[in-house]
């Protein structure tokens, strides 16, 4: 459950801020509600990723926590900033592949906004329909070019080359 909690978090720092109507703000807080979108964005976006690396820089060795964050990334189409993250087994994780079919269903029940009481018995996370979006998640993670990006990145570009 706390790993839903971190999401659900990460969830809503990354989501784009509510338009504000300049035109109900009075004089100068108009022209603050104006720029206020934008900056909220940025900091949406920054806020999000700082909660990430702060969350695995606590916990460096725990497993499942990377699992739940590299899968909430891959679904997010953040594949960029999964291949930033400071994690010792982020290798394991690009490298293992698709998860079989079990552990598919698991993760994909664990980020779908309507899971809840999914997560509470193997009966109702079968009957949970996979998240729209998920199995292309599952996709980019089987096409294994996420692991040649990280060994780039990290600077082992023979290795890259040979991934």
């Amino acid at each position: 459950r706390c790993y839903r909690v971190l999401l659900d978090k990460l969830d809503f720092l990354a989501r784009p801020p509510l338009p504000v109507d300049p035109h109900k703000a009075p004089g100068p807080a108009a022209a603050s509600a104006a720029a206020a979108p934008a900056a909220a964005a940025a900091a949406a976006g920054e806020g999000w990723s700082r909660l990430l690396r702060e969350a695995l820089r606590q916990a460096p060795s725990d497993e499942l926590l990377l699992d739940a964050a590299a899968w909430w990334l891959l679904y997010g189409n953040r594949e960029e900033e999964l291949v930033e993250l400071a994690s010792p087994r982020l290798e394991a994780f690009c490298a293992a592949g698709p998860p079989p079919e079990g552990g598919r269903r698991v993760w994909a029940a664990f980020l779908s906004p309507a899971a809840g009481e999914a997560l509470e018995s193997w009966e109702a996370l079968a009957a949970t329909p996979e998240p729209a979006g998920f199995g292309e998640a599952v996709s980019r993670l089987s096409r294994g070019y996420l692991l040649p990006r990280l060994l780039f990145r990290r600077g082992q570009y023979v290795e890259a080359a040979t991934a």
